[in-house]
């Protein structure tokens, strides 16, 4: 046998619940069985690790288990009109729902402003649109559009160069 440096680390999930698919996974030389805390109940995650530990028993290997936790997500909020952003536009971004209406986006975390630096874009969705942050107060972020893009209720948003204001541990980490 040879000894690799590689591991190989497989993401569980539905489609590997049937009877049979964990054993073939091993098999094949997995090494790590992902769990992605995102998706499934706490319930389904227990049970998925039960089966790791029962394959990796039955197969005499050791099989890690990876918990990936969600993390803390930043959102538009459900209130959110949809709407394009044109590529200069300026955007407010509130985190207080005080005289949010088509001037003002309202984002679901409170301490917004607080995350952004001189540097930092916001990144909605997958990528689009993209704005820079040009001034930020208390409540609200005032940012000009470099890319066309479409602002609608829920969409995920990224701060580039953010400071590290996001509890890492989450009120769902707790329940998982």
């Amino acid at each position: 046998m040879f000894n690799r440096r590689t591991k190989i680390v497989a993401t569980l999930g539905p489609a590997t619940d049937p009877p049979g698919v964990l054993d073939g996974l091993i098999a094949a030389g997995i090494d790590c069985a992902r769990l992605n805390c995102s998706h499934g109940t706490p319930d389904e995650l227990r049970r998925r690790v039960a089966e790791v530990r029962a394959a990796a028993g039955r197969t005499g290997r050791s099989i890690a288990v990876l918990v990936d936790l969600q993390g803390p997500k930043l959102r538009l909020a459900a209130g959110t009109a949809p709407r394009l952003v044109r590529a200069g536009e300026i955007v407010t971004f509130a985190s207080t729902g005080e005289g949010v209406g088509d001037a003002r986006v309202l984002v679901d975390f409170p301490d917004f402003p607080r995350l952004v630096t001189e540097h930092s874009q916001i990144v909605i969705g997958d990528g689009v649109p993209r704005l820079m942050v040009e001034s930020s107060g208390p409540g609200e972020v005032v940012c000009r559009a470099l890319s066309a893009g479409e602002l609608a209720p829920r969409k995920g948003i990224n701060v580039t160069y953010a400071r590290p204001e996001l509890p890492a541990i989450t009120a769902k980490t707790y329940r998982t």
